[in-house]
């Protein structure tokens, strides 16, 4: 999802307006349970590299998809 707004713990409001510039990007990617791991070490990775990009991952059981 391109353009989100929103607001973190860490950072203030993102809300593509001029008294809170700036919006966000989402990436949803659906995985194997057994992935998840490896999944979010990539992204500790990231965070470790990156340390002003913001990334962030949650996990959400997968019900249904079509």
């Amino acid at each position: 999802m391109h353009g989100t707004t929103g607001q973190g713990e860490e950072t203030g409001p993102k809300l593509g307006t001029s008294y809170a510039p700036g919006r966000n990007n989402i990436l949803y990617i659906g995985v194997p349970d057994e992935e998840i791991p490896n999944l979010l070490e990539i992204v500790r990775k990231l965070r470790r590299e990156n340390t002003n990009a913001g990334f962030r991952a949650f996990t959400y059981q997968m019900e249904e998809y079509i």
